[in-house]
């Protein structure tokens, strides 16, 4: 019992001094890649042959008997459409631990704010957590869902990898929440609710240019996969 007190007390009395080390390393430059799109300018990577549908078909909230849609944070689906949603998840996961070697990984649904300070991540994009009794503003919770780029970095943030181990290729599915900001006259859709299932892929590497050849694998296997789908699909940046 003394031990768990004094080991209390050096937590409470660290937290000051984390918070002022997250806060002087958060200064740090981030070089962004330079194919990253400037602004909110998209940049088109690959477009499908499959033609598009011409036929004009309802919109997917008219199929009650498969969708149950009552706004962005609730929606149910049934039938064909609730095991696609399960199975096409896992197909992926599945084709790339196969196909490219990828680490199934099983992250968690909650990043803290230090992480996503560190990503740069916007906060308004994620559900902060209410928690009682927080020592330090640096842990306060935010949900994300275990398929997101903040998830790995939960996994990465207090591990050591020798540089002998790396790449490491991983990808995890599960779900995604992220809080999409309704346009004027838009009407809520399964294309603009939080929560979604997915499939995040992260690769740890030792130079820039291991990562640029990780991105272009994760890309060819992104597009084999839906070719074999057979729908019709683009990738942008």
């Amino acid at each position: 019992m003394s031990l768990r007190n004094v080991l209390k007390s050096l937590n409470t009395e660290n937290y000051p001094i984390e918070e002022d080390f997250v806060h002087s390393f958060l200064n740090l430059p981030n070089q962004l890649d330079p194919q990253c799109p400037q602004g909110n300018v998209e940049k088109l990577l690959y477009r499908s042959s499959t033609p598009r549908c011409e036929e004009q078909r309802p919109t997917h909230l008219a199929n009650k008997e498969l969708i149950r849609f009552y706004n962005n944070n609730r929606y149910y689906l049934f039938g064909t459409p609730a095991e696609f949603d399960v199975y096409s998840m896992q197909a992926l996961t599945n084709y790339y631990v196969k196909k490219g070697g990828f680490l199934q990984m099983a992250n968690p649904d909650f990043a803290r704010l230090v992480l996503l300070e560190a990503s740069a991540t916007p906060l308004e994009k994620y559900h902060l957590v209410k928690e009682e009794d927080l020592l330090s503003e640096v842990n306060r919770a935010y949900l994300t869902g275990g398929a997101t780029f903040e998830g790995f970095l939960a996994a990465f943030a207090r591990l050591l990898v020798l540089p002998k181990a790396l790449p490491i290729p991983m990808v995890a599915p599960g779900r995604s929440y992220v809080k999409v900001a309704n346009k004027e006259g838009q009407i809520d859709n399964l294309f603009t609710a939080t929560q979604t299932n997915a499939v995040q892929t992260f690769v740890a590497t030792k130079t820039a240019g291991e990562a640029e050849e990780q991105m272009h694998k994760i890309l060819n296997l992104a597009v084999d996969f839906y070719k074999e789908l057979g729908v019709h699909f683009q990738i942008i940046y």
